[in-house]
């Protein structure tokens, strides 16, 4: 099996450092590590700040991957993610090399290691079939599609509501490129547990699951910390430009944490820069939250708290053991 190192846990909880020491370790034990990230806002070459992404010197220290890799202006999904980290993790294992996993993102890994319901390995076909449909739904309607799902995939239409284009139209999608219902596909997901990284992987994968969290109390400080830091940086600035330069501020991406809020003072509609730090850290803890209740859910990972006292002896015997198994 082929080795890989995944690295989750809540914004501001030190996943960046955590990685950068494991490559370090994995390099006196003889093995080659680099890394890929897996959170959707530090692939947009457009965000820096508020993105919180490695610095220019973390990333000399060791290559990294599929950060800067997309446009606001054109934002990716998480199929895409899927498509270019696979093929970028094959390229990492020929060379013996061991991919760290590195993000906030729990849908994108999950999809990575699990598998998405949507076809993905002929996004050539797929894209043809796509762009097919959408002339279809433009010259006649939802109508087709559903007539489609009742002779091809009766209980997806008998499960759809006739209101839900997207899905429908997803459904459809699905068929045409891989020729089975995606009733089919759903139902043998679910058979499986999709939060088990151990087993029923769409890849040949031996996974060492690393999660970082800490005591609330100690993480709002962390948020707290970053916050100010991003404000000095000039967090204002920065989304400044990005509508001086074209930006409607409605992009996808802008909806993230830290950016959403300063187009909100940059509206009106806050009064200060004081509100804005405010406002950004309880939407920073409200992110923080909904990705530990995300990341629970996934089995036979190891806890770490980095404040703990034996946490470089712990990572040593993990890696140890990892890397020579």
């Amino acid at each position: 099996m082929n080795k890989v190192i995944l690295i989750t846990g809540p914004t501001a909880s030190g996943k960046t450092n955590l990685s950068l020491e494991l490559s370090k370790l994995a390099h006196k034990l003889e093995a080659t590590c680099e890394i890929v990230n897996f959170d959707s806002i530090a692939m947009y070459r457009e965000l820096n700040i508020g993105a919180a992404k490695p610095s220019r010197e973390e990333r000399q220290q060791v290559p990294h991957h599929l950060i800067d890799c997309a446009s606001i202006f054109d934002p990716i999904n998480a199929a895409d993610f899927v498509l270019n980290a696979k093929k970028l993790i094959q390229e990492l294992h020929k060379k013996n090399i061991i991919p760290i996993l590195v993000g906030g993102s729990p849908f994108y890994v999950r999809a990575l290691i699990k598998g998405m319901y949507l076809a993905k390995e002929a996004p050539e076909a797929a894209d043809a079939i796509k762009q097919e449909l959408k002339i279809k739904y433009e010259t006649s309607g939802i109508e087709y599609f559903s007539n489609f799902l009742q002779k091809n995939d009766l209980e997806s239409y008998q499960h759809l509501h006739p209101n839900d284009h997207y899905r429908i139209m997803r459904a459809v999608e699905h068929f045409q490129i891989t020729g089975t219902p995606i009733s089919l596909e759903r139902k043998r997901k679910e058979a499986q547990d999709p939060y088990d990284f151990r087993k029923n992987t769409e890849n040949d994968w031996h996974i060492l699951h690393l999660h970082l969290d800490m005591p609330k109390e100690d993480h709002f400080k962390y948020i707290t910390n970053r916050t100010k830091k991003m404000l000095a940086q000039g967090l204002v600035k920065e989304v400044e430009d990005l509508l001086k330069n074209g930006a409607a501020g409605t992009e996808r991406p802008l909806a993230s944490v830290g950016y959403k809020e300063t187009l909100g003072l940059l509206r009106g509609e806050l009064k200060d820069d004081q509100e804005l730090e405010n406002k950004i850290n309880i939407a920073t803890r409200q992110l923080a939250k909904a990705q530990r209740t995300y990341f629970k859910k996934f089995h036979d990972k190891h806890l770490l708290n980095p404040h703990q006292p034996d946490l470089f002896t712990r990572l040593t015997e993990l890696l140890k053991h990892f890397v020579q198994t």
